[in-house]
C-alpha cells in the first residue's frame, strides 16, 4: 500500500485503523543464501555449476497511524527456511575477466494437524494446527574482475521473489515480495 490516508479501514495484527485515517507502512527484508556449488565442467573457457543450499527468509512489516497524537503502531515478522537448488554458467573470454548467470529456486510446504500431547500426570498439551508454504527463487547475472589469481571483484544485477504464507488455528499471515537491483562484491577464490 501506499503511504497516506487509508481508503477503507482495515485490521493489522492487534490494531485496527480507519478510513481516511494517515497511515505509514515499512517493510524490512533480509535474506541469507548457504550454497554448496558442484562444477562438473570447469575448464580455462566455461564453467557450469550445480547449486545446492538453503535460503533464510526474515520479513517484518510495521503499520503506523500518522496522523494522530496517539501512537497507533503494530508489527508483524514471518521468518522461514527453504531449501534451494539450481544452475550456474560462466564464461571466460579472458583470465581475468569472467561473465557469468545463476538461477536457484526453492520450495518447502507442510501441514500439521491440532492435536493433544500427552505430557504426563495426566496433563494433555493443546498443539495448534499449523500450515506453512515458502517459495523463494532468483536470477543474478554479471562480471568478474580478477586482480590476483584468488582476488577480485564482481558488479551484477539481481532479481529475487520471496512468498510465505502461514496460517495457525486461523490466523493467516504472509507476504509475497520482488525485488531487483544492482550488487557488488568482493571475491576471494582458493
Amino acid at each position: 500500500r501506499q503511504d497516506g490516508p487509508a481508503q477503507e479501514a482495515f485490521d493489522f495484527g492487534r490494531s485496527s485503523f480507519s478510513a481516511g485515517q494517515g497511515v505509514e507502512t515499512k517493510f524490512d527484508m533480509a535474506v541469507a543464501d548457504f550454497d554448496l556449488v558442484v562444477k562438473p565442467i570447469n575448464n580455462r573457457y566455461v564453467s557450469l555449476d550445480l547449486h545446492f543450499g538453503g535460503r533464510y527468509i526474515y520479513w517484518n512489516t510495521r503499520v503506523r497511524r500518522t496522523d494522530s497524537a496517539t501512537q497507533i503502531e503494530d508489527s508483524s515478522t514471518l521468518e522461514a527456511g527453504v531449501p534451494m537448488a539450481g544452475l550456474g554458467f560462466t564464461l571466460r573470454p579472458l583470465r581475468w575477466f569472467q561473465i557469468y548467470a545463476r538461477g536457484r529456486a526453492g520450495y518447502l510446504a507442510y501441514e500439521r494437524d491440532a492435536h493433544y500431547v500427552y505430557e504426563g500426570n495426566g496433563q494433555y498439551d493443546y498443539v495448534e494446527n499449523k500450515r506453512r508454504k515458502t517459495v523463494s527463487g532468483h536470477v543474478e547475472g554479471g562480471v568478474l574482475f580478477m586482480f590476483a589469481r584468488t582476488i577480485g571483484v564482481t558488479l551484477g544485477y539481481r532479481l529475487d521473489y520471496l512468498r510465505v504464507e502461514r496460517e495457525v488455528d486461523e490466523r493467516e499471515s504472509g507476504f509475497e515480495a520482488f525485488s531487483h537491483g544492482v550488487f557488488a562484491g568482493a571475491v576471494l577464490e582458493f
